[in-house]
């Protein structure tokens, strides 16, 4: 098994992401995010969820594309019908995706997907972000699992630097989605009809904005055809609308970046704990931990890109499981320490997406504003209605 932890931790520390300018139980029994799903939360009751009714991929992935392609791209690149040219097994990997060929519904199917309570494969981390060495140790978490943090001027300067904070107007933006996301979480606590859906719907717009800001205005440039040129296998096409591109401020190991959300074809970098934890999810369709970088440009550049929609929700996974697990207040949220300097129980902490790589391992350039418009950017697209 390959695990180059070096460039695992390199590119934790370095990556910005954007390469351009309460624990719960397992919220399906498979692989369906349609199933009647049973969580429990420590310090809530525990509760039932329904699952959403009718056409989740209409109700969910069809209405929030519609939303988010009119603000961010003149295309519809979202609900375009896309080729299946390069046959990637892992496109084709769940039932429910079969018929489908559009990114939206891919984005927000892994989505729903990450709702799901896991252990983030970060283990072998441990070390470098203050987490258990054991991954059996690690507290549960999901895209829902635990309220958000609000931030302010002052907490922002200690998760992404004092250069890096953005003005007041954003400041509100990012504490409007903290409050819609709570507000969200509540009402599926409190199983009030229509409140998985919404928390899915909330989640998908919020990737598929994101897919915008990283790589979807840019896709399909001669640059992004001449980088895949160069770096793809015999037999290979670069698909409409995944971006290739090379980003001269990394190392030559992590310099390349590929698909809806920018992932390196590293097995023993970056999307390593995605690797992991795709094969606990998805195991009929494992990706080896030792493949090839070929193999990897096939399946994070692949057609419907279903493993790199998977990546990017697991992503967030993994940088708010650093908050809850981590034993360094450095790593974590503000608010999360008590009044005598110790962190709060992992139950009882926030979590926020706004932190610099060497803290919370956070793949994405816009969560920790890196381009001094890219967070406003993000979030003006995710609030939108």
């Amino acid at each position: 098994m390959k695990q180059n932890l070096f460039w695992i931790t390199l590119i934790a520390l370095v990556l910005s992401g954007c390469a351009d300018p309460m624990s719960v139980q397992d919220l399906s029994s498979g692989n369906d995010p349609f199933e009647t799903p049973t969580t429990t939360v420590p310090g809530s009751p525990g509760t039932t969820l329904p699952p959403p009714v009718g056409d989740f991929f209409e109700q969910v992935a069809t209405s929030q594309a519609l939303i988010v392609q009119p603000k961010m791209f003149p295309q519809p690149e979202l609900t375009k019908n896309r080729n299946r040219g390069n046959n990637v097994a892992q496109d084709r990997c769940q039932p429910e995706l079969e018929s489908k060929n559009r990114f939206a519904d891919f984005i927000a199917f892994f989505a729903a997907e990450n709702l799901k309570s896991q252990k983030a494969q970060l283990a072998d981390l441990a070390n470098f972000f203050a987490l258990p060495t054991s991954q059996s140790q690690f507290v549960d978490n999901s895209l829902w699992s635990h309220r958000m943090c609000e931030v302010s001027v002052s907490t922002l300067t200690r998760t992404i630097g004092s250069q890096r904070v953005p003005g007041a107007s954003t400041i509100a933006k990012a504490n409007q989605w903290v409050s819609e996301h709570n507000t969200l979480r509540t009402r599926v606590l409190q199983n009030q009809p229509g409140a998985v859906l919404d928390l899915q719907r909330h989640w998908s717009k919020f990737f598929m904005c994101l897919s915008f800001v990283e790589s979807l205005t840019t896709a399909d440039t001669n640059t992004s055809q001449n980088v895949a040129d160069r770096y793809g296998p015999s037999g290979y096409r670069k698909p409409a609308g995944v971006k290739f591109y090379e980003d001269p401020g990394q190392p030559a190991e992590s310099r390349l970046n590929i698909g809806l959300f920018q992932f390196t074809p590293d097995a023993g970098g970056n999307i390593f704990p995605c690797i992991r934890q795709w094969n606990n999810f998805y195991p009929q369709c494992r990706i080896s931990e030792d493949a090839s970088q070929n193999e990897l440009v096939r399946i994070i550049g692949s057609d419907l890109q279903a493993f790199n929609s998977f990546c990017a929700s697991n992503k967030v996974v993994q940088l708010f499981s650093v908050q809850l697990n981590t034993t360094n207040a450095n790593n974590t949220h503000p608010e999360n320490r008590q009044i005598d300097g110790t962190l709060k129980p992992a139950a009882e902490r926030c979590v926020s997406l706004h932190f610099r790589p060497g803290n919370s391992y956070n793949h994405f350039g816009p969560f920790q504003n890196s381009t001094g418009s890219n967070l406003d950017e993000l979030l003006t697209c995710a609030l939108s209605k």
